[in-house]
């Protein structure tokens, strides 16, 4: 997937939404810039950092976190869409193209 970037990728910065137990933005921060990871678990954040070290975690509703600032580059939501209601998970769509 990050082969088909058509940027440089280690300019690039990347936001996972939701990133499980850290084992693809382990892989995507070895690439990139600069990686972020949102998520609403503070024990499944403890759980990444023992296998992403460099990423910045911001614990909190993906709704509601502020990413404006940010401006990714590259986004991506594992298995994390299917969790919102339709309504939410369109709101949040929207909310991170606008991110992009």
């Amino acid at each position: 997937l990050l082969d088909k970037y058509p940027r440089n990728l280690c300019e690039a910065t990347f936001l996972e939404v939701g990133p499980g137990n850290g084992e693809i933005l382990s892989l995507v921060e070895k690439k990139v810039k600069r990686s972020y990871a949102v998520e609403l678990s503070e024990s499944i954040i403890s759980l990444c950092k023992e296998v992403s070290k460099k990423s910045t975690f911001i614990c909190g509703n993906i709704l509601d976190v502020d990413l404006k600032e940010k401006g990714f580059d590259l986004i991506f939501l594992g298995a994390v869409i299917h969790l919102f209601p339709k309504v939410d998970a369109k709101r949040l769509l929207s909310k991170l193209k606008r991110s992009l």
